[in-house]
């Protein structure tokens, strides 16, 4: 009997078949590759010249979103050198991670060091920064510590999605995607003048697609998704000097998501490791968990007994005022935020009634900046202010159901069988916790860049952040409803309040070097904070406060474009010296921050080229080496990175054109937590993406068949040890066919 190759051969094939058989039905010809496209960058607040711009960029203009097949916010990472993404759940804690800077805990009130820009606004809280991509003019990753002109939150770099503004010219799409489990997704966008100085844009999308993890206990199949987003947008130029853009959206999700059970064993120092399937480390069988239980072996197959889900709704409103003088140009951005979000885990990650974690989040934010630049002889003058009242209010209810509470902590040796039981009877024990975080900041900022001569300039720049917080968390422990007095919790119920008033400094000092025209060096240090916090052990435990962070970065860098426009390759080597790094662990299984050292050395390279015969080519790759004190190294931060992307177009009968890509992405195995747990050890990963496009030669429609993850690699996100003889481990999307269809008017 003949052996049937696998799915992704076919996939492949039929690919490369559909290539060759579009060669043989039309004469084909090769267009002139072009000059590479001019990428305008908004990185130090004003519009430049991507490779006139001394800081490590990748920037995503609309076209290229597409033809990656960037949906959602986070999709970004795959193509962009030193920057990884760990997910807690689905997008209810989103963990961005930029040259080996993150914020692990997913304590839900903290902030990341990755700052998350939209229009020009700050968006602080995490759970939120998962969300659809659509009617956007570019993206911008900034890597290293941008702390002058993006706040004290920004140590690791910040992304910024600048979404396209109402035009006067009337242009309307449409398209749709179609494709295996259901998957359905419609994005649309209209747009022109309303009048002679007023402008308008209207864009929406909505996305959706089947459980592609089968769950095997009475929980339910989980991690689909159902999507929804809305932006609407007036552009007002009441002078030829002033433009007032206002917009508004709203997004919303529902996603029902969950973890894939991994039993877990210690080794004699302490660390979690993953028991082999043959291992009775617990006593409890072979491959099994303390409490008895093993947990499917494939990554999209679980059984779990209650149904997780997190379901999401975001409302942002923007108010742009620009103001350009002869000699200074004043801009105002107004924004005020609202995400809410119940969400619900299975914790114990098996079919029966364990544990059991219900949370609800209600936070508001208000910022507000200025800023003011201008020209003067030699120098780039920027002075500016910002304001940020930020509210989380957060609910927690952890519910333990005794006779599994019984069961585990027997494994664990911390009782006798049956003592729990015994004290508590058969009924369910909760702790339930509600905290708030207000937090008021304020910060003034300047930056100057001066000539020094036709070749060399300066960079100088400084600001100061003061955070005045207010935190307050109380949990009390009740069973059955009834509360339980101190001297009989099992958890540890807790109250705390206090305020903490911090505040710092970041500063740049940098040297640009353009020694001929197309080629830039720069060298510069600069420094970045992120603000203190406090822990929130809503599992039980100590409230303690933790100190800010601060990162001093030490980077070389060059920016260069060659034959003539038609290739640009960029560079940058670095070494971060970390104070405080905020390092989060588990301790009796509740989530906490610590303050410790760290360094990091790395770098990053960048190429894309427009080679003859139609050829489109860019590479990129990231390498970090990084070093916490205590020992091991920083989460999410892989060693090597690698992404790249091939392109040929051909020109067919009527100037219609036929394009056909390929995309891959590679990055090498990486720790989850601080301490290095070998449970919380992530391989290397890799995908293959491909994408064949009919474009009509007037532009107003086109089609595409579309292949993500080509060889269905299983690969592992995240797995996250957490104290307890089991982990949760979340994994990528399988292999995923669809077609695309697009409609310009």
């Amino acid at each position: 009997m003949k052996s049937v190759p696998p799915a992704s051969q076919i996939n492949v094939c039929l690919l490369a078949w559909l290539i060759s058989a579009s060669a043989s039905v039309y004469p084909l010809e090769y267009p002139d590759p072009g000059l590479i496209e001019e990428v305008t960058v908004v990185a130090q607040k004003r519009e430049q010249n991507l490779q006139e711009t001394g800081i490590s960029i990748t920037a995503f203009r609309a076209d290229e979103i597409n033809a990656f097949g960037f949906v959602n916010s986070i999709d970004i990472v795959a193509q962009t050198p030193n920057v990884n993404f760990g997910d807690g759940g689905e997008g209810v804690a989103n963990i961005l991670n930029i040259r080996g800077v993150s914020q692990n805990d997913f304590s839900l009130h903290q902030e990341s060091p990755v700052a998350v820009y939209v229009d020009g606004a700050y968006l602080s809280f995490n759970s939120a920064q998962q969300f659809q991509l659509f009617d956007l003019e570019r993206v911008e990753v900034l890597r290293g510590p941008q702390g002058i002109l993006f706040g004290r939150n920004a140590t690791g770099g910040l992304i910024h999605y600048i979404s396209k503004k109402p035009g006067t010219e009337f242009d309307a799409s449409l398209s749709a995607e179609i494709g295996e489990r259901g998957l359905l997704r419609v994005e649309g966008a209209v747009g022109g003048a309303l009048s002679s100085r007023v402008s308008g844009r209207l864009a929406a999308v909505s996305y959706g697609h089947d459980d592609f993890v089968s769950n095997l206990g009475p929980g339910g199949d989980f991690r689909g998704r159902k999507e929804f987003g809305v932006r609407g947008a007036l552009l007002i130029e009441p002078s030829d000097r002033t433009d007032i853009l206002l917009s508004a959206s709203h997004f919303r999700s529902d996603l029902p998501f969950g973890f894939i059970h991994r039993s877990v064993g210690f080794d004699d120092e302490g660390r979690q490791f993953l028991i082999p399937a043959d291992v009775d480390f617990w006593g409890t069988g072979p491959g099994n968990d303390a409490v008895g239980f093993q947990g499917p072996a494939g990554a999209y197959t679980a059984n779990t007994g209650t149904a997780g889900f997190f379901e999401a709704e975001t409302t942002s409103l923007t108010a742009k005022i620009s103001y350009e003088h002869e000699s200074f140009s004043l801009t105002s951005v107004t924004n005020f935020l609202n995400f809410t979000a119940p969400s619900r885990e299975d914790t114990d990650l098996s079919p029966r009634d364990g544990l059991l974690l219900d949370t609800f989040q209600d936070n508001d934010q208000w910022s507000q900046e200025f800023n003011l630049q201008g020209i003067k002889g030699d120098a780039h003058w920027l002075l500016g202010a910002f304001f940020m009242d930020r509210n989380v209010d957060l609910n927690t209810a952890f519910m333990s159901f005794t006779p599994f509470l019984d069961d585990f902590a027997a494994g664990l040796g911390l009782t006798a069988p049956g003592d729990i039981l015994a004290g508590y009877g058969d009924d369910v024990l909760t702790i339930s916790s509600d905290w708030r975080l207000k937090t008021r900041t304020s910060a003034v900022f300047a930056q100057t860049e001066l000539g020094l001569s036709e070749t060399l300039s300066a960079t100088l720049g400084l600001r100061y952040s003061n955070d005045d917080l207010d935190y307050r968390f109380d949990s009390l422990e009740d069973l059955g409803g009834l509360e339980l007095d101190p001297a009989s919790q099992f958890w540890g119920a807790t109250n705390y309040a206090a305020t903490d008033d911090d505040d710092d400094w970041s500063a740049k000092a940098q040297f640009d070097w353009t020694p001929r025209e197309h080629v830039l060096g720069y060298f510069g240090i600069s420094r970045g904070t992120k603000g203190a916090g406090f822990n929130a052990p809503f599992t039980g435990g100590i409230v303690s406060p933790f100190k800010g962070e601060v990162l001093t970065n030490y980077e070389l860098g060059f920016k260069s474009t060659l034959r003539g426009g038609r290739m640009a390759i960029n560079g940058s080597l670095f070494h971060y010296d970390y104070d405080d790094y905020q390092a989060f662990i588990f301790e009796d299984i509740a989530a906490t921050i610590a303050n410790i050292d760290a360094s990091a050395t790395g770098l990053e390279l960048e190429m894309q080229a427009s080679l003859p015969g139609a050829f489109e080519l860019s590479l990129g790759a990231g390498y970090l080496d990084s070093k916490i004190k205590q020992g091991g190294e920083l989460p999410l931060a892989p060693d090597w990175s690698v992404n790249g992307l091939l392109r040929k177009g051909w020109q067919i009968g009527g100037d219609n054109t036929i394009v056909a890509q390929a995309d891959f992405t590679w990055a090498g195995g990486f720790y989850t937590d601080s301490v290095n747990n070998p449970a919380g050890r992530v391989g290397s990963q890799h995908a293959l993406n491909a994408r064949i496009s009919y474009e009509h030669h007037d532009g107003k429609w086109a089609a595409s068949l579309v292949g993500r993850n080509l060889t269905d690699e299983e690969n592992l996100y995240s797995v996250l040890p957490a104290g307890t003889s089991w982990a949760g481990a979340l994994y990528g999307r399988p292999r995923w066919i669809s077609v695309e269809f697009a409609f310009n008017y």
